[in-house]
């Protein structure tokens, strides 16, 4: 573990594959996180939990966490960010009120800047090549959310202007699968078992 104990900004080992950056400093949250993320937004549904999350630290920073009223309105902040509360914490406060969670709007998710397209495309996108049994060679660049952020993946068609665009819906998560070319074969199929 790399670990800066002034800071308390680290990086840990997160599974068998991962590492994880983290920063737990009030103060630094309050001075680099917060202010990067306010000149540089976030175009996802992941902007309400930011919003949230500030929020949060700025009730703790006030002091407000130290009383019953305090983490109560925490706990209901809680409820309303990313999965929720568990059921340990939804036991412990049984008068739970999740604060109401707002959705941006299609023109908070325009994609304005090809950085952005890039960086996202770093953490969430998918270069695909896929060979069918018969030699068909498909390539698909894709992008897979949740549903709640359908209006950015449309702006990804509105950005690339691609003329194929391919939704498919699955439980909780929509993929826009963009520029599917299919490239067929042109030599005599290969049997290939997969």
């Amino acid at each position: 573990m790399l670990f800066n104990s002034y800071s308390k900004k680290s990086i840990t080992k997160h599974g068998k594959q991962a590492v994880q950056y983290r920063v737990s400093s009030s103060q630094e949250l309050i001075d680099v996180i917060i202010p990067h993320f306010e000149k540089y937004p976030l175009i996802t549904q992941k902007k309400v939990d930011f919003i949230l999350f500030k929020q949060v630290l700025y009730l703790m920073n006030n002091k407000e966490h130290l009383t019953q009223e305090g983490i109560q309105k925490i706990v209901n902040i809680k409820a309303s960010i990313n999965l929720g509360l568990s059921d340990s914490l939804k036991a412990a406060f049984p008068n739970i009120i999740p604060v109401q969670k707002l959705l941006l709007l299609p023109d908070d998710q325009k994609i304005m800047d090809p950085y952005w397209v890039s960086g996202f495309t770093e953490g969430e996108g998918c270069f695909v090549i896929f060979i069918h049994k018969s030699n068909v060679v498909q390539l698909k660049f894709q992008i897979t959310q949740h549903v709640r952020d359908s209006n950015l993946l449309k702006s990804f068609v509105e950005y690339f202007g691609a003329e194929q665009c391919e939704a498919v819906v699955y439980i909780n998560t929509i993929r826009v699968k963009v520029g599917v070319i299919t490239l067929y074969p042109i030599f005599p199929p290969l049997e290939i078992k997969l």
